[in-house]
Formats: structure tokens, C-alpha cells, sequence
């Protein structure tokens, strides 16, 4: 005679987890657990550490999350209510069952910690990723001068740049000889052992 057995199927969405149990094949017992929602403001707390650490998100969409992941969340078990029309007290043994049911789908979907608690995996990431681009929008901001870009050939230094101010002009560009006859005459003179000036 089996004892203590879960059904596949688990009812599991936001606010609730119920389940049937079978405790002998004349006796069928209801459990169900009563989870408390997020708030907009912990779900908004979510979003911030989500898109502020993408290996935290990532650990959360692989199932690779850790305890203090879950923790973090919010997705812990406090205030949960069960109850079973068994008519123990609770948690009874068939809420426990339901209850280790859970968390055991929630090893290959971890998201199921939060969908229950009114938080879905399409919401969130949607949040996510629009905070990302609201952060990356934040933190792309033109450089502050734009002289700290390379110049394209020809292009002129802006003059109120602070980075490059206008300084004077070398001596030999001032000369009448061209750049190169200059380089010459200083060439020659170094081959022959000459001082260049």
C-alpha cells in the first residue's frame, strides 16, 4: 500500500501551490500553501539587483542559482500559510509533501520561486532588460571634450578645446624652406659630424 503519495499534478500559480495526496486509495487529502505577493516595491528591488549583476540573472534563468540567490530574492518560504482538509494542524504532513513537491520543481525551474510569489519570468526580464537600456542610455553619454576622439587628417583641433589648447606654432613651420629641405640640411650636417643648428 503506497503512503504519503503527491499527484503529478501540482496547481502552482501566483498566490498558490495545491496539490492532492493520496494517502491510501480510499483517502485523498487537498494541500494547499497561501504565498504573499511582492510589492511593487520588492519587485522593483528584484529588477535592481537583477540588471546590476548579470551573472546573479543569469544564475537565476539557468537554474544554476544559489541559496543565498534565493534568499536575496525574497523567495524565501516566510508567510506562507498551508492548509488541508485533512483537519490536522498545519502544516500537516500532506502540506509538508506539497511543499517538498515545489521545491522540487523549482531545481529545474527556479523561476517558480518567484512566479509564485506574483512575480513572472516574462515581466521580470522585460523589466530588466528596459532598466539595462535606461542604464546603458545613463552611462553613454558623449565624451566631455571632443577632442579626446582621434582627428580625422586634416581636421582641426576645436580651439576652445581645454585638452589641446592652441600653442605656437613650431619654429620650422614659420621657416620659408619646406619641411623636408629643413630635414635635409639637419641630415647632412649630422653625416658630416656637424652640429645641426
Amino acid at each position: 500500500m503506497r503512503d504519503n503519495i503527491v499527484k503529478p499534478e501540482l496547481l502552482i500559480a501566483p498566490g498558490i501551490v495545491e496539490g492532492e495526496i493520496e494517502d491510501a486509495p480510499s483517502r485523498k487529502y487537498t494541500a494547499k500553501w497561501t504565498i504573499p505577493q511582492y510589492t511593487a516595491e520588492e519587485k522593483e528591488r528584484i529588477v535592481d539587483s537583477l540588471s546590476s549583476d548579470a551573472f546573479l540573472y543569469g544564475r537565476w534563468l539557468t537554474g544554476a542559482m544559489t541559496e543565498q540567490d534565493r534568499k536575496a530574492a525574497g523567495a524565501a518560504e516566510d508567510g506562507w500559510q498551508s492548509s488541508c482538509n485533512c483537519g490536522r494542524n498545519q502544516p500537516c504532513r500532506h502540506a509538508v509533501s506539497i511543499l517538498f513537491r515545489l521545491r522540487e520543481q523549482a531545481k529545474i525551474k527556479p523561476w517558480t520561486w518567484l512566479d509564485v510569489r506574483g512575480f513572472s519570468l516574462e515581466d521580470a526580464s522585460q523589466a530588466v532588460h528596459q532598466r539595462r537600456r535606461t542604464m546603458i542610455r545613463t552611462h553613454s553619454e558623449p565624451p566631455e571634450y571632443e577632442s579626446e576622439l582621434p582627428l580625422r587628417i586634416g581636421q582641426e583641433t576645436p580651439a576652445a578645446s581645454p585638452i589641446a589648447p592652441h600653442a605656437e606654432d613650431p619654429p620650422f613651420w614659420n621657416r620659408d624652406v619646406a619641411f623636408a629641405e629643413w630635414l635635409e640640411t639637419i641630415y647632412t650636417r649630422s653625416r658630416k659630424g656637424e652640429s645641426p643648428s
